[in-house]
């Protein structure tokens, strides 16, 4: 017979108790119910599996099972044990005893903030695996969309299908080598920049097209030398006295080396505004909302 209805765990559960009972009197009395109550579950189980399930004696005689309840007898409790861990693990989840979390992190500023809240949520929740994938603002927007991460660093402006906090408010600045005559300058305006070789990162960096943005908006030429998702590469080819970078303000401080320099760049509308954000109208798993919590502690 073909099964197409969800059997009821309750008269798997009765049929169990009357299996290790021995009788229906016996396990009507441990399980607090009634022994007609008892019996028709099971009758209704041996219905819809079309089956005999027990051998039924004599009055004070304990039940047998047929070899289809012998079957049935084995998986019953492994259906039983399945519900019985599957609830445990739930509330463990609820609890934050286990569960896992899938961050995505930009590339750039996402390591330096997240690693001391990182610390913080492992040492408050050892039992909850956090998943991180680090890649470009662009691919961590869809990886929300699609529900492969939770919870993802991006840069703003973002679409009415994300929520999010905010985390880093920075201006930008060239990164150059020392010995370019631009290196001591107090600052640079956009303009300035005109045909001048700049790495950049590849297309799925946000921070790639803001800036392709900001120079187009100013009729300014951009002079894109190289393209990499590494920004070890790039500090290398700015090393190499290949070209420029541009890079958050804070960052780039963070990451330049004794030969290059750091000049702040003047453009009040090019900002790199860093936020943690998630997909609005979806519910935040506990593991994320325990995450967010910590991350809005340690920012305020």
């Amino acid at each position: 017979m073909e099964i197409d209805t969800l059997m009821d765990l309750r008269s798997l559960q009765y049929f169990v108790a009357v299996v290790k009972a021995g009788s229906f009197s016996k396990a009507a009395e441990e399980l607090h119910v009634s022994q007609p109550t008892l019996s028709k579950a099971i009758g209704q189980l041996e219905d819809e599996l079309d089956v005999s399930l027990l051998e039924r004696g004599r009055r004070g005689v304990s039940v047998r099972l047929t070899p289809a309840g012998e079957l049935t007898y084995g998986h019953a409790q492994a259906m039983l044990d399945r519900r019985r861990q599957l609830l445990s693990e739930l509330a463990a989840m609820r609890e934050l005893r286990m569960g896992e979390l899938s961050l995505g992190l930009a590339p750039l500023g996402g390591a330096e903030i997240f690693a001391p809240m990182l610390a913080k949520f492992k040492r408050t929740y050892p039992g909850i695996a956090v998943n991180m994938v680090q890649s470009g603002s662009q691919r961590l927007e869809q990886h929300i969309l699609d529900g492969s991460l939770e919870m993802a660093t991006m840069l703003l402006p973002l679409g009415s299908e994300f929520d999010w906090f905010p985390l880093r408010d920075d201006g930008m600045a060239v990164l150059l080598s020392a010995n370019n005559d631009m290196a001591g300058r107090p600052h640079l305006f956009l303009r300035e920049l005109a045909d001048f070789p700049m790495v950049m990162f590849d297309n799925t960096f946000v921070i790639s097209r803001m800036l392709r943005d900001a120079f187009r908006e100013e009729h300014v030429p951009l002079n894109e030398v190289a393209h990499t998702t590494h920004l070890d590469f790039a500090l290398a080819l700015v090393a190499a006295e290949a070209g420029g970078l541009i890079l958050p303000l804070g960052i780039a401080h963070q990451v330049a080396k004794e030969t290059m320099a750091v000049v702040p760049l003047k453009h009040s509308h090019l900002r790199w505004k860093l936020v943690l954000a998630w997909r609005h109208g979806v519910p935040l798993s506990a593991a994320a909302q325990a995450w967010l919590h910590i991350v809005k502690t340690m920012e305020n």
